[in-house]
């Protein structure tokens, strides 16, 4: 079936220094998933974290996140 990672929670994961393959093991061994995907809103959610960011270094910290969510997770339209 699979999990629909939402964006609060990746959030709380970049502001806590979470690598997301991490956050994504910790996931898989609580809900017993393997599957993880994004909806295209939480996609335009991050995206609008990092176009708010206050500084250049916070804006640059999120875009990597950002990448690397975007690396590892799917994104589906809804």
């Amino acid at each position: 079936m699979g999990l629909v990672a939402d964006s609060s929670v990746l959030m709380a994961a970049e502001r806590g220094k979470r690598p997301v393959s991490q956050l994504l093991a910790s996931l898989s061994t609580e809900y017993s998933e393997t599957e993880f995907l994004l909806s295209s809103s939480s996609v335009m959610e991050l995206e609008h974290g990092w176009h708010c960011a206050n500084t250049p270094e916070a804006a640059a910290k999120r875009r990597s996140y950002l990448d690397e969510v975007l690396t590892i997770l799917p994104a589906e339209p809804f």
